[in-house]
C-alpha cells in the first residue's frame, strides 16, 4: 500500500473503526499484561496514577468511535478492576498514615 492509497483509506469510516478497535485491544492488552506479570506487586502511586490517566484517555477517545461491547473487553475489565482495586488500597493506606 503507498502513501495515497494510505491516506484514501484512513479517510474512509470503516478502516478508522478498524484502526481505532485495534488500539484499544493493544492498549488494553499491554496494560492488562503487564499488570499481570506484577498481580502480587502493589503498584506505586505514580504508577497508579499515570495507568489510570492513560486508560482513560484512551478510553475518552476511542467511545465515541467503537462500539460499546469492544471498548468493554475483557482486559479492559481486568485493568479496570485491578487499577480500582489499587485507588481502594491507596485511599485507605492515606487514611491511616
Amino acid at each position: 500500500m503507498n502513501a495515497r492509497e494510505l491516506r484514501h483509506a484512513i479517510k474512509n469510516e470503516t478502516y478508522r473503526t478498524i484502526i481505532g478497535k485495534n488500539l484499544w485491544l493493544e492498549t488494553c492488552l499491554k496494560i492488562d499484561g503487564w499488570l499481570t506479570e506484577r498481580k502480587d506487586i502493589p503498584l506505586h502511586l505514580y504508577q497508579l496514577h499515570v495507568l489510570t490517566d492513560i486508560t482513560r484517555a484512551v478510553y475518552e477517545m476511542m467511545r465515541n468511535h467503537i462500539e460499546e461491547q469492544d471498548i468493554e473487553n475483557e482486559y479492559y475489565k481486568e485493568v479496570k478492576l485491578r487499577l480500582d482495586t489499587e485507588e481502594a488500597v491507596n485511599s485507605l493506606e492515606e487514611d491511616h498514615v
